[in-house]
């Protein structure tokens, strides 16, 4: 019982809000901690977004959890040998 009410209170603190601002922060920061050992990258947290808030917010929100040391950015080569791509995942 202990540990199934200890994960909803982890669950509603990833979502409770003071204002919009931060329901947007904690909204990437699920995003990146959801995707897990697999990350997301920055394409696909563009097409999460979808319109919610503009993509400059989204720079802003990963620049602070990247200084906050709540997510780190790690590239990897493509099997092709093109462009590497980045991938955002959660600490």
């Amino acid at each position: 019982m202990e540990l199934s009410t200890r994960h909803c209170i982890v669950e509603v603190s990833d979502r409770l809000a003071l204002n919009d601002k931060q329901a947007e922060y904690l909204k990437v920061r699920r995003w990146i901690k959801e995707a897990g050992s697999d990350g997301v990258t920055s394409s696909t947290l563009k097409k999460m977004v979808n319109g919610e808030f503009d993509l400059r917010r989204l720079n802003d929100i990963t620049q602070q959890l990247l200084e906050s040391k709540q997510i780190e950015q790690r590239f990897a080569s493509t099997k092709t040998g093109g462009r590497p791509s980045h991938r955002w995942f959660a600490l």
